[in-house]
């Protein structure tokens, strides 16, 4: 009987341990794409098709910010970035996975000229090849690492990291204004109103 005993609650104890499992591994594939995406990613890399290095895009000495914000749609996420331009699009989530199937919508932008070549270029892929980019993965290197790549089937790719910092949240937020002497003002009377807080 004793050792009838002891099988019978081996067995419980395994059968309970990969119940323990699976949830946990439920638990872990439930967050979807579109939350896991959501957020503010700093642009790192641009690689246009068939290129053998990325494109320059420091030279100016600025970071850019790709920002994915959550919409009522379940599958859909508002997608912003500002170079010289506001630049913005959608993202539709059409398959949901580890590497995700997307299709990204035209991309509007306002109409302020480029100050640099660099920039002007930068524009130029984003405007061309963003409405090309068929899949999206998120990866997490640890718990504050993570990593967004965006690719076309032609190759080109956009290589992005997440970051948290309130103030690029604020820069993509802001709405462009037509003179570049009241968008500084505009940043800087937003700094003070911060720092007075």
């Amino acid at each position: 009987m004793k050792t009838a005993t002891k099988y019978h609650i081996l067995r419980i104890g395994t059968v309970l341990l990969l119940l323990l499992t699976m949830a946990s591994s439920g638990a872990a594939s439930s967050v979807s794409t579109k939350e896991m995406a959501a957020g503010s990613w700093k642009l790192a890399e641009v690689w246009e098709e068939q290129a053998t290095e990325p494109m320059s895009i420091d030279e100016d000495g600025n970071e850019y910010f790709l920002k994915l914000t959550p919409t009522e749609h379940d599958d859909l996420l508002k997608l912003n970035i500002q170079i010289s331009n506001m630049m913005g699009s959608q993202i539709e989530i059409l398959n949901d996975g580890a590497t995700s199937t997307i299709k990204i919508g035209y991309i509007m932008s306002t109409r302020m000229f480029p100050d640099s070549d660099e920039k002007a270029k930068l524009e130029g892929f984003l405007s061309r090849e963003l409405p090309k980019m068929v899949s999206m993965e998120i990866t997490q290197d640890d718990e504050t690492e993570s990593s967004l790549v965006l690719r076309s089937e032609g190759g080109a790719k956009l290589l992005c990291q997440k970051t948290q910092d309130p103030n690029h949240r604020e820069l993509l937020e802001k709405q462009p204004v037509v003179s570049k002497r009241k968008t500084s003002q505009h940043i800087h009377l937003r700094k003070v109103l911060h720092v007075e807080k």
